[in-house]
């Protein structure tokens, strides 16, 4: 998906992601774990090459407070890697 750019300032425009508005490098982020769950933190580092370790998991926990009012959260545990967890709605 190709970035867009607001017409007015030229500043890249954020793109909704669970229905929140996230970075174009946090929506991929996103969207890369939905597709491919089971990446640890060194794994994606090492697929988006520009950032390390430590510089995704700062964006999964942005992205989780980004996410903390809809269904969906990105969890993991010591053995599973990253994942997209869709919680049932309250009811």
């Amino acid at each position: 998906m190709a970035t867009e750019f607001c017409p007015e300032c030229h500043q890249p425009m954020a793109e909704v992601v669970a229905g929140v508005r996230l970075t174009s490098f946090k929506a991929e982020l996103f969207r890369f774990i939905e597709s491919h769950p089971g990446q640890s933190s060194i794994d994606l580092a090492q697929h988006f090459s520009k950032t390390s370790p430590h510089t995704i998991k700062a964006h999964i926990q942005q992205i989780n407070d980004a996410l903390m009012n809809t269904r969906f959260r990105i969890r993991s545990t010591k053995f599973t890697g990253y994942y997209v967890d869709k919680a049932r709605a309250a009811e």
